[in-house]
């Protein structure tokens, strides 16, 4: 009683006026409603009461209503009620006078509300004319995509509505009715996009979605709703929901409201992708890369500019991207692959490594095979789970000293690399480069790198690309000092060895070999085992040599003429 009180209280008289259409098909005999919506907030549902000689085609009906006082009017919304759907109805313009200020204003339509008319929605909202009013809101259209899950089950066939919510508002409930794409919707793992047209709602703050649990299988799992606008003049607003909407699962809701992954930060992600050394490796393709993690995936994200550097994905080039996205969470998998247009489009990718410096997280992607639809399967795109995870927190500092040989020619100008082991894994192999000139004849060259605590040093691979005029090498010996920290295992070994640094071990790899394609064992990397000291004794581990026999199937096509490699 008390709030119909009040109600009554702060309630304004206004008068309406509906003007039907002059066309023909224009009257209808369905119930109208109104809401009504200003600087002060909105009006609850206004009912026009009919009868029979009310919204006739060309006739103008008049109509009281005590509304809250909703201040100036910014939009008005018109439909009709749900019992209504065989009814159409063409609306020219609602008029409506505040009897309290005597000011009126106009909302003009034009339109049909219909569902066999028009784009067949039974819903308008109208932009207010009049006094206080500069400038109309425009009407916008907002592309809504819905994203259903992948989950056992995720489809529903129950009606999924959705109301979006802005700083002017927001656009009532709308039923998800027509999908762009597809004639089933909300099937599993399925994209569905919906228009819905409605006076601009500025900056989109929040939805509420839901269905209304009718049908055999109206469980449903809402992975995440993209809106954006049809001008592009604001970007999407992403929602990430991933809960089932179902009345046995979950906590058994099956309306939800979820604000905007937006207010999220963004985080930087650094991206690195090598391109093969093999003949003919690089692409002129377009490139794209998806990325999945545990909380969100990213669309098709083109790998197509990087410092404004015009060729990329040439043969043996390591190509860097960094990319500011919403954290996805732990990365679980990739889709990378090229469109297959261009002349030269095949591409040999050797590996991917995704870098997330805030969650201190390293991924690697190894992938060794052709994109080429003439090559091995024939596939352009590939799926590929993490070959190793890093966590940089357990990142230690390293510094590698390596000693070329005092010999004619021992210097390279090829790519050369390091990779060390240790108890507890490897290391990604570690590019050796520096500003100047690196690996001359009787120079020694000096490299700081921060990589995973692997523990005490047990070997190291070592070894160059090969390419370049003069890429043979003569190597003589490398020294890794292993910065420990508190947690870091300490080497039984080096126990007796003082070093001017306790927290500081050294490792010594004498080598005093070429490496050269050309000469020699024609060997270009070599595992070299530590010293413990700058001498030429060798460790009490020995070198053996591996017989390995490798049996290629006897199917059609079974052979190739790629690079073959084995890691044992």
């Amino acid at each position: 009683l008390f709030s119909l009180i009040n109600f009554l209280y702060l309630a304004t008289p206004w008068h309406i006026w509906i003007y039907t259409s002059d066309k023909q098909g224009a009257s209808t005999n369905a119930q109208a409603i109104l809401v009504l919506y200003g600087s002060n907030g909105k009006s609850k549902n206004i009912k026009l009461e009919r009868n029979s000689n009310t919204f006739q085609q060309g006739n103008c009906d008049q109509f009281e209503a005590d509304i809250y006082d909703i201040g100036v009017p910014s939009k008005l919304r018109v439909s009709l009620n749900k019992e209504s759907l065989s009814a159409s109805w063409h609306l020219d313009r609602i008029e409506m006078k505040n009897l309290k200020t005597h000011q009126q204003y106009t909302f003009h339509c034009g339109r049909w509300l219909s569902k066999t008319e028009d784009d067949k929605q039974i819903i308008r909202e109208l932009p207010a004319e009049g006094p206080g009013i500069s400038r109309s809101l425009p009407i916008v259209q907002y592309i809504v995509d819905v994203y259903t899950g992948n989950q056992t089950g995720a489809g529903t066939d129950a009606n999924v509505f959705i109301n979006i919510y802005g700083d002017y508002g927001d656009t009532g409930v709308r039923l998800l009715e027509y999908s762009l794409q597809n004639t089933d919707k909300f099937e599993k793992n399925q994209l569905d996009s919906f228009i819905i047209e409605a006076v601009t709602l500025k900056q989109i703050r929040k939805i509420q979605i839901g269905h209304d649990g009718t049908g055999t299988h109206s469980g449903w799992f809402l992975h995440k709703v993209v809106i954006r606008q049809d001008d592009q003049h604001f970007e999407p607003v992403t929602f990430i929901c991933n809960r089932w909407f179902g009345v046995d699962k979950d906590d058994r809701q099956i309306v939800r409201e979820l604000p905007p992954t937006q207010n999220l930060n963004k985080i930087t992600y650094n991206i690195k992708i090598k391109t093969g050394d093999v003949l003919q490796a690089g692409t002129d393709a377009d490139v794209h890369l998806k990325i999945f993690g545990e909380k969100d995936s990213t669309d098709k994200i083109p790998l197509t500019t990087i410092n404004n550097k015009k060729a990329l994905f040439e043969c043996g080039s390591i190509d860097n991207f960094t990319f500011e996205l919403y954290d996805l969470g732990k990365i679980e998998h990739i889709l990378i692959g090229h469109n297959g247009k261009k002349f030269g489009a095949g591409w040999f990718l050797d590996w991917i490594e995704i870098d997330i410096p805030i969650r201190q997280e390293h991924y690697r992607f190894n992938c060794n095979r052709w994109l080429d639809e003439k090559e091995g399967d024939g596939k352009i795109e590939v799926d590929l789970t993490p070959s190793d995870t890093i966590n940089k927190s357990n990142l230690i500092p390293y510094e590698i000293t390596v000693f070329t040989g005092d010999k004619a020619g021992a210097g390279t100008d090829a790519k050369v690399f390091i990779q060390i082991y240790g108890p507890n894994g490897r290391t990604e192999e570690i590019p050796l480069e520096s500003k100047s000139d690196s690996f001359e004849r009787n120079s020694i060259d000096k490299f700081k790198i921060n990589a995973p605590d692997i523990g005490p040093i047990e070997k190291i691979r070592i070894g160059h690309n090969s390419e370049k005029a003069f890429a043979a090498w003569y190597l003589e010996k490398v020294l890794i000092q292993r910065y420990l920290n508190s947690k870091s295992d300490r080497s039984k070994y080096l126990n007796q060895i003082k070093t001017s640094d306790s927290n500081i071990e050294e490792y010594w790899f004498n080598c005093q070999q070429w490496f050269d394609k050309d000469n020699g064992d024609k060997k270009t990397i070599r595992e070299l085992l530590p010293t413990y000291d700058n001498s030429d004794t060798s460790s009490n581990q020995k070198e053996l040599t591996y017989l390995v026999h490798v049996f290629t199937g006897d199917k059609l096509g079974a052979g190739t003429d790629a690079n073959v490699f084995l890691t044992i």
